[in-house]
């Protein structure tokens, strides 16, 4: 009796070893193809931005290989959807003394193939800068908030 316990054990530890270092969420899909994100602001560059990030990411990554379209299990689409930059602090007299630069975008990532995705999200990017620009300017904060955007669409495809 005591055998089998062991063995139970000792099958249960490498059972749960074994799926704590699998690294991909879906052990089905091996590449993933990005397709080109669409843009609804009037910062055109910020598609090019953010699909690039992507490709960027992945390609340095472990998490899923690039592919072609023909060839990928996986593809992952989007919209960037919002863009603005704001005053996000104020002096006591309320001058604004910096600002927000918020970006989100729709990602979609879904098995090749099929109509119904994995998940379908919103996600946001964001950075402030002075307003003296000091420190960082509007670009480096758009930068940033881009980013933080492409990070965040990445541990959504790490966690599944």
């Amino acid at each position: 009796m005591k055998v089998l316990i062991a063995i139970a054990s000792c099958f249960l530890l490498f059972c749960g070893c074994w799926y704590s270092f699998t690294l991909r969420p879906y052990p089905d899909i091996e590449s993933v193809f990005v397709e080109a994100f669409t843009n609804e602001t009037d910062r055109f560059e910020l598609s090019t931005s953010v699909t690039e990030g992507l490709i960027g990411e992945l390609s340095s990554s472990s998490l899923l290989k690039l592919a072609g379209r023909e060839s990928a299990h996986s593809q992952l689409s989007g919209e960037v959807s919002y863009f603005k930059i704001e005053a996000y602090t104020y002096t006591e007299g309320e001058e604004p003394l910096d600002y927000r630069v918020t970006v989100r975008a729709r990602a979609r990532f879904a098995k090749s193939g099929s109509e119904q995705a994995f998940w379908d999200m919103t996600f946001e990017g964001f950075s402030t800068y002075p307003i003296d620009e000091s420190s960082k300017n509007e670009s480096q904060a758009i930068n940033e908030a881009v980013s933080m955007l492409i990070g965040r669409i990445i541990d959504r495809l790490r966690t599944g």
